[in-house]
């Protein structure tokens, strides 16, 4: 999975992926389009819907890789407060 360093950047790879479908003769729509979060990425939810227009299907979040899971999960609830609200 290819990481950008931005939306225009994700933006750009989806048109080379439409491209090469096209090329292909395969349904673009028919491929899962992910947009995979590097630590602190995506976390507003002007970024989301952003990267939804342009053509995610689903985002990946970086959560913390150490600390006890309470850690983990008080970093989940902060995510889902900021992007859905609480």
């Amino acid at each position: 999975m290819p990481l950008v360093k931005d939306l225009t950047e994700f933006a750009e790879g989806l048109k080379n992926l439409k491209r090469a479908c096209d090329e292909a003769g395969r349904d673009y729509d028919e491929i899962s389009r992910t947009a995979f979060g590097l630590p602190g990425q995506w976390r507003e939810p002007e970024e989301v819907q952003a990267l939804e227009a342009a053509g995610a299907d689903r985002v990946v979040l970086w959560l913390p890789a150490e600390g006890p899971i309470d850690v983990v999960l008080r970093e989940m609830e902060e995510i889902a407060n900021d992007l859905l609200g609480p």
